[in-house]
């Protein structure tokens, strides 16, 4: 009897195909719709960490107002929790395009650290063409806003924006060919970096090797730091470990760059000092006549000599000594005034002589040896800091998991459209399918079937529709929605290709739901029509 039941139900699947597809259709495009925007967020969410990690995408960014030396990158380096540390340069240009200036930020990247490097990090991936290799090449994005110039092999001509500099005090060349397009880790949305040229807009970022930078400073540094590679990059756990583990580093880059700082206003200081001193020597020297001259010579002559003795008696106690030093030091300095004085009196007063014309073009020298350190340390600040985390140094990254967010918000309303619709369509459908078979049901009461056995045909019927449905669907789902939905916000992000990986737990999830819904909605009224449908 058990036997023939399944036979006549899988006949039945087999004569009412129209009746079965339409449970299996609806199934299907629920859980469909359901698994596909439902696994949209943590594929976005996965495509981006692996996008991260393949490209060393940093975890800190410093910077300072007075720039970055290779000596704090050092010290950063040696800070805890580091795994390493790059700094690099960039530079806002202008780039006249269509009767317009428009905004370019040159960024340099090392092309010299190979993949195994830790100090690698935020690696260029090459769309079209190839990264520059000789000088005067450049690799360029290419987005939306980028002007329509950017494409291979053409050339672009840059300008300093500031009138008062020349662009070759900090870049090599002016005119660049572009050999690559490429896009960057740092920067995976639509904005780029704020800037005061121009229209306070950066239209497009350049690439250019480090070697064709030269400045003085790098501009920024970034770092990565021995987080957790398993934690999610948007999660909070993250950022708190950025947070706690990125300390040490901020740390000794602060302590780094405060104590060049330091160094920086006391050698402008010591310059003020030394040129004064010189400037002071020459402006008495030179207003001299010769019988004050004279006396003057006798003067130093006599400094010379006990500078001397000083000299000898330090070198004899212990040769190379500070006081030793400090000696020789202080007889090469009244050597060089008795020189001068020297000098001097070779003229034989004339003011327009070899001697004073030479010492007075030093004098000149002096004061404005003076006047450029004085402006040196009256430009300089208090030294301040910043650091930045992936989400403080970009809104990119913020923005793209709010969207992967709203869109997982969404997929929560699906599972009750999924219910209620997959739900009502097998109730209609089986309701109508026991109605039409009332003389056959009764058949098997009189062969001796019970009631339970009879709905099992009709519970057969809708689960192996509804499992074979919700997989089928859930599968294809998983494969095709996300990708639809992704494909609409590549506009917004340039992240690669979207992984759409099928989710075993969302097609359980997904069988489970709908093989038990569709059990307790048909099963309970095959059940109770069944019953009712024949009575003797």
């Amino acid at each position: 009897m058990k036997n023939a039941l399944i036979k006549d139900t899988l006949r039945e699947i087999r004569h009412s195909l129209g009746r079965f597809l339409s449970i299996f259709v609806i199934v299907a495009l629920g859980c469909g719709f359901f698994a596909g925007i439902k696994a949209t967020m943590p594929d976005m969410v996965d495509t981006a960490d692996r996008y991260f990690k393949e490209n060393k995408l940093m975890d800190l960014k410093l910077v300072s107002t007075v720039g970055i030396r290779s000596s704090d990158v050092e010290k950063v380096k040696e800070a805890a929790n580091v795994r390493g540390a790059h700094a690099a340069y960039s530079k806002d240009v202008f780039y006249f395009h269509n009767n317009q200036n428009l905004v370019l930020k040159c960024i340099s990247y090392n092309r010299t650290l190979d993949d195994d490097s830790p100090n690698l990090m935020n690696k260029l991936v090459l769309l079209e063409g190839r990264l520059p290799e000789n000088e005067g090449e450049c690799a360029v994005e290419v987005k939306m806003s980028s002007p329509d110039s950017f494409k291979l092999d053409s050339k672009l001509t840059f300008a300093e924006p500031d009138k008062d500099k020349q662009l070759s005090e900090t870049l090599k060349h002016d005119t660049y060919k572009i050999v690559g397009i490429v896009t960057s880790p740092l920067y995976i949305g639509y904005e780029r970096d704020s800037t005061t040229v121009g229209n306070g807009t950066i239209v497009s970022n350049v690439f250019l090797p480090e070697e064709e930078f030269v400045a003085n400073y790098y501009t920024e540094m970034f770092v990565d730091l021995d987080v957790d590679d398993g934690l999610d990059p948007f999660s909070q756990e993250y950022k708190d470990q950025v947070e706690s583990k990125g300390a040490g580093a901020v740390k000794a880059f602060d302590e780094s760059v405060s104590d060049r700082f330091d160094k920086l206003v006391s050698d402008a200081e010591s310059q003020i000092e030394k040129s004064q001193k010189t400037a002071d020597m020459l402006s008495v020297y030179i207003t001299l006549n010769q019988a004050e001259l004279s006396v003057k010579r006798e003067e130093m002559q006599k400094t010379v000599n006990e500078a001397r003795a000083k000299y000898d008696a330090a070198n004899e106690r212990q040769q190379g000594s500070t006081s030793a030093l400090l000696a020789k030091s202080a007889l090469l300095q009244s050597q060089n005034a008795l020189d001068m004085i020297d000098e001097l009196l070779a003229d034989n007063g004339d003011l327009s002589g070899a001697a004073h014309t030479k010492y007075v073009a030093q004098l000149d020298e002096a004061y404005k040896e003076i006047n450029e350190a004085r402006e040196t340390l009256a430009a300089q600040k208090d030294a301040a800091v910043y650091h930045f985390d992936r989400f403080e140094a970009s809104d990119d990254y913020s923005s793209f998991e709010g969207d992967s967010r709203k869109i997982d918000s969404i997929a929560k309303v699906f599972p009750v459209f999924f219910i209620l619709v997959a739900g009502l369509v097998c109730l209609t459908t089986m309701t109508r399918m026991v109605e039409e078979q009332r003389v056959q049901i009764g058949i098997y009461k009189a062969l001796g079937y019970s009631s339970g056995r009879i709905a099992a045909k009709y519970l057969i019927y809708s689960l192996i529709a509804a499992v074979s449905g919700s997989c089928i669907g859930a599968a294809v789902g998983l494969k095709v929605f996300p990708y639809i939905i992704y494909n609409s916000y590549k506009i917004m992000y340039n992240i690669p290709k979207l992984d759409t990986p099928v989710r075993g737990s969302y097609v359980l999830w997904c069988c489970v739901v709908s093989a038990g819904c569709e059990e307790a909605l048909a099963g309970d009224d095959s059940e109770t029509r069944t019953k009712d449908t024949y009575r003797p």
